[in-house]
């Protein structure tokens, strides 16, 4: 008897570790506050390469792969970042030109991508404190980038 007494709190410590191992890892779509129909997409074919892939807004309610992010953190790099859940390699990223959202690797990028903390309805980046925005009017394929007015709160949609 005693040594069924001992298995059951075993068990039960380690469902209670593997559930919150688990938390973290969940998929999700963003969408700007108060847009519903709209999801954060990295732009171009999906299974291309992501390096310098732009990232918009597509209307869709139904979460695929240029859809997935993460927010979390990179073994070996300092901080939290914006990850693409199918290749935590890659980390939405600014663009130095112009400033528009895109998908970047962490190893050549990693300060550039790096997030100010692991808040995911604000999402800025550590170095320039900017906010990640969809630009008004939303509509299908509307530009999101670093900076700037727009919508910048983020609502987490699984």
């Amino acid at each position: 008897m005693s040594t069924m007494k001992k298995r059951i709190p075993m068990f039960l410590l380690a469902l209670a570790m593997m559930v919150a191992m688990a938390l973290p890892t969940f998929a999700a779509a963003y969408r700007p506050n108060a847009q519903f129909d709209y999801l954060l997409n990295i732009n171009g074919s999906t299974g291309s390469a992501y390096q310098g892939r732009a990232l918009n807004l597509m209307k869709t309610k139904t979460m695929g792969t240029d859809q997935d992010f993460k927010i979390g953190t990179r073994s070996g790099y300092p901080g939290y970042y914006m990850l693409v859940s199918a290749n935590v390699n890659y980390a939405v990223n600014r663009s130095t030109n112009g400033g528009r959202a895109i998908i970047w690797p962490i190893a050549t990028g990693y300060n550039d991508s790096r997030l100010y903390d692991n808040d995911e309805s604000v999402i800025r980046l550590y170095t320039s404190r900017e906010l990640l925005t969809a630009r008004e009017p939303v509509g299908d394929w509307s530009t999101v980038y670093f900076g700037g007015s727009g919508i910048s709160v983020w609502v987490r949609a699984h």
